[in-house]
């Protein structure tokens, strides 16, 4: 029984893309999975200059803290070409370093493949790899939001099967990105917003705790406390800024 529900597990993951690195087989690992959205979680990626020079340009961050790219326009961009500049969040990269003991780490993000390659790339530079594989907005969901425009649902039912929920968290700072009946699998964190003090990941290691505690349960979503929730709700109501816009 238990190894039919592991190789359910393993058929179903390898929608993830990623290179020529394929998925460590969960049947040896027997860890559980955490999907780690990219922006506004792991990194922030400026929109306007005024947030930017007020971030950037007072000298918060080194030359080597940040990473800037260009790509060739698109029907969004009206064919110009886009700039981006990037900053990580403290503490995530080692954050995701001290988890991979506990989990299966891959990252899903409701970018464009050819932005979140560049900055993941960027990310795992100097360490190496961080993520099993990786996902893109190709493997969310579209739906339509209030305002006319596009969200996207990382819905985890449909990619890993209703019967591995109790496997699998999302750490993400959306709380729209899943749906309804999967918000017991979300992971709530704070908007990043490229604030060099953010110590979102960094204070008492709260999320570490949090995680390996949630790793060692045979579901992992009764790891994650309603305290917990509400605590990062009340933050979010607090510290939500204008300028974090999702890609």
């Amino acid at each position: 029984m238990c190894n039919d529900y592991l190789i359910n597990i393993l058929t179903r993951i390898d929608f993830f893309p990623y290179h020529d690195r394929t998925i460590t087989s969960i049947r040896q690992q027997r860890r559980p999975i955490l999907l780690v959205d990219m922006d506004e979680t792991l990194i922030h990626c400026f929109k306007n200059a005024e947030s930017e020079r007020l971030c950037i340009g007072f000298g918060q961050y080194t030359n080597d803290e940040i990473l800037r790219f260009s790509l060739p326009g698109d029907t969004e961009s009206g064919g110009r070409e886009r700039r981006y500049t990037v900053v990580k969040r403290p503490g995530a990269i080692k954050l995701m370093h001290d988890l991979r003991r506990h989990y299966e780490i891959h990252v899903w993000t409701a970018a464009v493949k050819a932005y979140a390659d560049k900055v993941l790339d960027w990310l795992e530079e100097e360490q190496g790899p961080l993520f099993q594989s990786r996902g893109y907005r190709t493997d969310c969901t579209p739906v339509p939001t209030s305002d006319g425009g596009m969200g996207y649902l990382k819905n985890i039912a449909a990619k890993f099967g209703e019967n591995n929920l109790g496997r699998v968290l999302l750490l993400d700072n959306n709380p729209d990105s899943s749906p309804d009946d999967e918000v017991s699998n979300s992971v709530p964190v704070t908007d990043f917003c490229g604030d060099k003090n953010d110590d979102e990941f960094l204070v008492d290691t709260t999320y570490k705790q949090l995680l390996i505690q949630a790793s060692k349960l045979r579901d992992v979503r009764n790891g994650i406390t309603d305290e917990f929730r509400l605590l990062i709700h009340n933050r979010r109501s607090r510290e939500r800024v204008s300028e974090c816009i999702n890609i």
